[in-house]
C-alpha cells in the first residue's frame, strides 16, 4: 500500500492495537479527534473545509470492504484492480504495434482477441495481421505501372502476447475476419492464402488514400 492508502487504513480502524502499531502516530491521534470524532470512515460526511488529502481518501471508500459491523470500525483494503472490471481497449480493428519477435516494430491491426487465453494458450493474446514490407512513396509524375508496383504490400498474419503490443489511438477500417482466422494458421497454405487476401484489403485501403499512418514505416 502506498502513504496514502496505509495512512487510510490506520485512520479509519481506530484500535488501540492499530495505534501500538505505529506508535502513535500524530497524524492518526489528529484524525481520530478532529475528524472521526469517534466515528468510523463510511459514517464521516465530506465537508467544503476538510484539505485535499482528506477529501482523497474519502473517495477511497469505495475501493474498501467491511471486516464486521460498521460500528466496529475495521476493514481492508481492495486492490482496484480486483474490483473494477478493466477496461478492453484491444478490440479488433485497433492498430497496434510489435515490439517481439521477428516482426518487431511493424505495425498491424487486431482481427481477433482473446482476453481470456485459449487451452493451447492460457494467456491474453490476440490475431493480428500486420504489414511485412510497407508500400514506398508515390509521385505525380509516377506511370500507372510504377504507382502499381510503389503500391504494392507483404502481409503477414500471427498470434502475439497483448504484453508484446503497443495499442495507438489509431483504428482501421478494413473488414478481415472472412479472410484470416485461427484456423489459417495451421497449415501452410491456409497462411498463404490468408496473407494474400489480407494483401489484396490493405493496398485497396492504401490507394483510396485514407489511413496514411498505418501504411508509412515507423521511424526509430
Amino acid at each position: 500500500m502506498n502513504v496514502v492508502k496505509s495512512e487510510m487504513f490506520c485512520a479509519g480502524t481506530g484500535e488501540a492495537d492499530m495505534l501500538d502499531l505505529i506508535n502513535g502516530s500524530l497524524w492518526v491521534a489528529w484524525v481520530e479527534k478532529y475528524l472521526l470524532k469517534g466515528l468510523s470512515l463510511w459514517q464521516v460526511t465530506e465537508k467544503v473545509t476538510h484539505s485535499w488529502a482528506w477529501k482523497k481518501i474519502m473517495k477511497l471508500r469505495d475501493d474498501l470492504a467491511y471486516v464486521g459491523d460498521i460500528n466496529w470500525k475495521a476493514f481492508v483494503w481492495r486492490e482496484p484492480a480486483a474490483v473494477v472490471a478493466m477496461v478492453k481497449f484491444l478490440k479488433p480493428n485497433k492498430a497496434v504495434i510489435v515490439l517481439q519477435g521477428r516482426y518487431a516494430g511493424r505495425k498491424a491491426v487486431i482481427v481477433k482477441s482473446f482476453d481470456e487465453g485459449t487451452r493451447d494458450r492460457p494467456y491474453g493474446h490476440c490475431l493480428v495481421a500486420g504489414i511485412k514490407k510497407y508500400p514506398s512513396k508515390v509521385i505525380r509524375k509516377d506511370s500507372a505501372k510504377k504507382t502499381a508496383k510503389k503500391s504494392r504490400v507483404k502481409c503477414f498474419v500471427k498470434l502475439v502476447n497483448y504484453q508484446h503490443l503497443m495499442p495507438t489511438r489509431y483504428t482501421l477500417d478494413v473488414d478481415l475476419k472472412d479472410v484470416v482466422a485461427v484456423d489459417a494458421l495451421q497449415t501452410k497454405d491456409k497462411k498463404v492464402a490468408a496473407c494474400k487476401a489480407t494483401k489484396e484489403r490493405f493496398e485497396e485501403r492504401f490507394k483510396t488514400g485514407k489511413n496514411r499512418w498505418f501504411f508509412t514505416k515507423l521511424r526509430f
